[in-house]
């Protein structure tokens, strides 16, 4: 950690170069997991050093990403060996702190990159595996906490123990002013109400109490003029509308079980937009599919695009 003490080159090279070892632990545990010779023994340190992230995470700027990343890296669920829920390794009081500095990062008002690496931390979180700090940062209350409320019969929102909004809350009120985003960030912000609503069922409860996170995000899609955008944007909106329709057709069963009709009215925009853009591959795309058959076919006769996959390091 640079110390304000040091020569400012010194400083700079230390930066620099944890920078780089952060970066380098990272591709080692990557790169070991796609190998199938994932290295457990280097998790577990990066485990038990976590207080040391964080701390990297608020020291200094050039930090703040390599710690995130490699933070999620180590939380995320995966086929990697089982070192238990992080709350072991920093204990509740370091959590709620933890989450109090994730906070900070995750406003809308941060840089880009760091609210990416953020709230990608923070979908890690809501994993299966992290309980204890999924319902904290769903909620605002700890699973021991919001126990004892449903017991006294309180509202779950009046023992908040981290500062502001619980992390649902923010990303709903953010995604209800959709239009003013940037494209990445609302991509960012629905897959991690999507991966909430696949391991906690209650929080759809939230989406649907939520006045206008519903309408906000159908509207959005629907009123995108897809045909007609750049590639870029046309990726931008396939994506969004893919998890518009996952977090919807959840919705509708919820829906309908609590005898809802207004949601019909709110699913117009969706469904009229996948009915123009999602059924039928638009003859601009038939003809890159086509000759991409041709050119497999003219360099290498024996290669298919079947046998060709996307690999991610």
């Amino acid at each position: 950690m640079p110390d304000p003490w040091i020569d400012p080159i010194k400083a700079s090279t230390l930066a620099e170069q944890t920078a780089n070892l952060l970066n380098f632990c990272f591709l080692l545990i990557r790169l070991g997991a796609l190998l199938g010779r994932t290295p457990l023994s280097l998790q577990f340190q990066l485990l038990n050093a976590f207080t040391i992230l964080v701390r990297l995470c608020v020291s200094d700027d050039s930090y703040q990403i390599p710690s995130l990343i490699m933070m999620n890296e180590l939380v995320r669920d995966g086929d990697t060996g089982d070192f238990g829920p992080l709350l072991g390794y920093l204990g509740s009081e370091s959590s709620k702190e933890f989450l109090n500095i994730l906070a900070v990062f995750g406003k809308s008002n941060s840089d880009i990159t760091v609210f990416g690496a953020c709230w990608q931390l923070l979908t890690s979180l809501v994993g299966s595996r992290q309980q204890w700090f999924a319902v904290l940062l769903l909620t605002g209350s700890s699973p021991k906490s919001r126990l004892r409320e449903e017991n006294q019969g309180t509202e779950a929102s009046s023992g908040s123990e981290i500062r502001g909004k619980p992390f649902l809350t923010t990303a709903l009120d953010l995604l209800a002013n959709i239009g003013n985003m940037a494209p990445p960030q609302a991509i960012i912000l629905l897959e991690f109400v999507t991966r909430a609503q696949e391991n906690w069922a209650w929080t759809t409860n939230h989406l649907h109490s939520h006045p206008e996170f519903f309408s906000a995000i159908t509207n959005y899609i629907g009123n995108r003029k897809t045909a007609e955008s750049e590639s870029l944007a046309q990726c931008y909106d396939n994506k969004i509308a893919s998890l518009v329709a996952d977090l919807a057709t959840v919705y509708l069963h919820y829906a309908k079980a609590v005898r809802d009709a207004s949601i019909i009215k709110k699913m117009i925009p969706i469904i009229h937009w996948l009915s123009n853009n999602a059924i039928d591959v638009s003859g601009y795309n038939n003809s890159l599919h086509g000759n991409l058959q041709k050119n497999f076919a003219a360099r290498d006769r024996k290669s298919t695009r079947l046998n060709s996959s996307h690999i991610t390091i």
